[in-house]
């Protein structure tokens, strides 16, 4: 199948910098799948997001939306691409609209009755029944964030691009809108691209992540390829807590040979057994499970374990084994 979107070759430097905001970035993306971006501030993310959207020009390269190469901005009277649309972290509602009234705003250009048969099927698709009436100012987070992307898809959609999607959503409401942007991705067969500071996001949602470092790609691959066996440990530390160790003490700590001089381990790689002694430090209670500090003389690293094992709580000290299976080899 022919991939939907095609970034080829973004290159973006600002008039301020002597740096590219974005350097010679490629990537495909295809129907139904969706791709988080992923990087520390300043990587590029934003300024990628709103080039894929019409809203920025870039120095060189293009943007082809099924098989047709978009206009630059700068050649368009107005800003925006057909076929893409942008939810920011802001939302950009109307306030002192309904919800109803702000998703029918996109579809004011089309007939009276298709206006309201698509209203109504958005309301369907984004849970938004009893809620449709309320003005845009009274709504929650997860309420103002459904409203936003029944906006974005209102108007032949074809791409999806979502700045910080979860960024005001209370916690308890964060699984549930993750299960509604899947379905209408795979249903609408949708292309969605996500920018999230939050690893978890990025690994739950996306079919594929994309590392960003100062404008460059420096990794890619899929949630679980890049969390097990990151390569970098830029990756490694952006997509969850690691604690790194030298051969040497790989050696003296674990008493295993390992090929490579550094290593990143995931805080579930330890197990509790007959190994060396360390002092539990600190213990940080996660619901389920726990996140411990464990020390020697000379290094720290993590733990995590189920909440109910009393035996790490601070100042005791616990002997720990490395599980094999688990280390995440760095090649640097």
């Amino acid at each position: 199948m022919a991939d939907l979107l095609e970034v080829k070759n973004l290159t973006k430097r600002f008039d301020n910098t002597t740096k590219s905001a974005l350097e010679n970035f490629s990537y495909s993306l295809s129907a139904g799948k969706i791709v988080a971006l992923v990087g520390e501030s300043g990587s590029g993310k934003s300024t990628l997001l709103n080039i894929i959207a019409g809203n920025l020009s870039p120095d060189s390269g293009s943007v082809v939306l099924k098989g047709k190469v978009l206009s630059d901005p700068k050649d368009l009277l107005i800003k925006g691409h057909d076929g893409m649309r942008i939810v920011k972290q802001d939302f950009e509602l109307f306030p002192r609209k309904t919800a109803y009234e702000n998703i029918t705003y996109p579809l004011r250009r089309y007939q009276k009755d298709y206006q309201v048969e698509r209203a109504n099927e958005l309301v369907r698709l984004c849970k938004l029944g009893t809620v449709k009436d309320q003005l845009a100012m009274n709504l929650s987070g997860g309420q103002k964030q459904r409203v936003a992307i029944a906006c974005a898809i209102a108007d032949d959609t074809d791409i999806l691009l979502m700045d910080e999607p979860f960024n005001q959503i209370d916690h308890h409401l964060k699984h549930a809108l993750k299960d509604e942007i899947l379905n209408l991705v795979s249903d609408l067969q949708l292309g969605a691209m996500i920018i999230t500071h939050d690893p978890g996001d990025a690994l739950s949602l996306a079919d594929e992540i994309i590392i960003l470092k100062s404008g460059n790609i420096v990794n890619q691959g899929s949630p679980q390829q890049l969390y097990h066996c990151p390569g970098d440990l830029y990756t490694a530390r952006l997509l969850g807590p690691i604690s790194t160790f030298t051969a040497e003490q790989v050696k003296e700590f674990f008493h295993q040979d390992i090929e490579h001089q550094l290593i990143a381990v995931r805080p579930e790689s330890f197990m509790v057994g007959n190994g060396t002694s360390f002092q539990v430090k600190q213990r940080q209670f996660l619901g389920p499970h726990c996140l411990s500090t464990l020390a020697s003389e000379d290094h720290t690293f993590m733990v995590s374990h189920p909440s109910e094992k009393e035996f790490l709580q601070p100042e005791l000290s616990v002997s720990i084994i490395l599980d094999k299976i688990c280390p995440i080899t760095i090649k640097e």
